[in-house]
């Protein structure tokens, strides 16, 4: 069964992220693994004592309780039966998470961001972008202000490298998953000669896909990051997906406050697909749930700007 990591900071952007992890899940009958990362308390003395912790015992059962409890609430609320279990963690947030990635082979992590200037919330921010960068499975970050609807346009953005190749054959497999339609984006930085050869690079991510499967599209911006700013902006689009990538032409999207800007002013979810990893667990996992959805009933599925079907309550 497949594995999704939900990162909760007891927040809305926890809730959001919920809603679409159970959309997912119960798609494709995976299961939900919420973890809540714990700093236990450090006491300092004063300059003749030494340092001292509170036993970490008080503070894990504490962060227990509280998550058990928050478990509840959502069982509570959830209209679809989804296989929901739960850990905590104590450390570092970013490190906690990654090792559970690998621990419990987790096919994809789910988690909401933006909405708050509290402590918390910039630690999350920084949560996301660090997970985007490291882990080894796809990051689906959901922002707090986001319309959850039916998703019936992606957006890949790529940099037409032969190595996205995987990546479209991912994206090709999601599109079928929610029966949308599907767009293969190139930014060209105005005033730049293009390095590479786009028509060639651009036949060969899509010689497998017949025209009508992927559409393709170039323009022009300042930045890549502007550029899918007003792609998106000018379409009706749900979902915008890219690979990690040290390409110098996209590294701007890995700047916390350039991811923020997105997040933000698009208000739909962004998938980062890992640079060397698990993408093609997903495509798998989205191939199996494709055989599934031919036999839901059409009342299942939602229209955009409609409540989603799973709504979550704190």
């Amino acid at each position: 069964m497949e594995t999704f990591l939900i990162p909760i900071d007891y927040t809305d952007k926890s809730l959001k992220a919920l809603e679409v992890a159970f959309s997912l899940a119960s798609r494709i009958e995976a299961q939900l693994l919420l973890c809540h990362v714990f700093q236990p308390p450090v006491i300092t003395g004063d300059e003749n004592e030494p340092e001292f912790a509170l036993p970490a015992y008080e503070t894990k059962k504490h962060a227990v309780q509280q998550l058990r409890k928050y478990v509840n609430m959502v069982k509570s609320n959830a209209p679809t039966a989804v296989p929901l279990k739960f850990t905590t963690k104590a450390g570092d947030v970013v490190e906690e998470l990654l090792d559970l990635v690998r621990a419990r082979n987790v096919s994809m992590v789910v988690m909401g961001t933006g909405g708050s200037n509290s402590y918390m919330a910039r630690v999350f921010g920084t949560t996301s972008e660090e997970l985007v960068r490291h882990a080894p499975c796809p990051v689906l970050v959901v922002p707090k202000s986001a319309e959850l609807g039916a998703i019936s346009h992606i957006v890949y953005a790529s940099a037409l490298r032969p190595s996205d190749t995987e990546a479209v054959f991912v994206m090709a497999k999601l599109k079928k998953l929610f029966h949308a339609s599907l767009s293969l984006l190139y930014v060209e930085r105005k005033g730049q000669e293009s390095r590479i050869n786009v028509a060639v690079l651009k036949n060969y991510l899509l010689h497998n896909f017949d025209e009508d499967e992927v559409a393709y599209t170039m323009i022009e911006g300042k930045s890549v990051v502007d550029g899918i700013e007003h792609y998106v902006k000018t379409r009706d689009c749900d979902l915008v997906a890219f690979t990690v990538s040290d390409h110098a032409l996209w590294k701007d999207l890995f700047h916390s406050s350039v991811t923020s800007r997105l997040l933000h002013t698009l208000n739909i979810p962004m998938l980062a697909l890992p640079k060397h990893g698990k993408a093609t667990a997903l495509a798998h996992m989205q191939e199996k749930a494709g055989q599934q959805m031919d036999s839901v009933h059409p009342a299942r599925r939602y229209k955009k700007g409609k409540q989603s079907p799973v709504k979550l309550q704190n």
